[in-house]
């Protein structure tokens, strides 16, 4: 019975950091659900219509977009800029993780450089 109790929690506890993760760019709630183990008990769940799994995942993910939204707020009311800093750094780190190929040699460092050059032009002419 208490093995079963903390599977649920431990769902619950999943669905909500996956749905935290997604409200914040440059974070997969999907490859959260990977890292943290439950992604196959998660589409087990839904190809077998499993409520009890879908609605405790499902409440966590409604508690965790409730709360993280509103840590965002208060960090985007009290410190904008690291925060926005916070989430640019979290977006521009997962592109070196998902871009297929990119390294850092001749043609990686070009990538980077006509990337920060597209900034600056669209930028420049905003």
């Amino acid at each position: 019975q208490s093995t079963n109790s903390i599977f649920y929690l431990y769902l619950l506890i999943s669905g909500f950091f996956a749905a935290g993760a997604m409200i914040v760019p440059g974070i997969s709630g999907s490859f959260l659900l990977l890292v943290l183990g439950t992604y196959n008990t998660i589409i087990q769940a839904i190809s077998s219509f499993n409520f009890l799994i879908l609605g405790t995942v499902a409440l966590g993910a409604i508690l965790g977009i409730l709360i993280f939204t509103k840590i965002i707020n208060i960090l985007l009311k009290k410190c904008p800029s690291h925060t926005y800093y916070g989430i640019l750094g979290l977006i521009f780190g997962s592109i070196l993780i998902i871009w297929p190929g990119l390294s850092l040699n001749l043609s990686g460092a070009l990538s980077i450089l006509f990337c920060v050059l597209g900034i600056f032009i669209i930028n420049k002419f905003h």
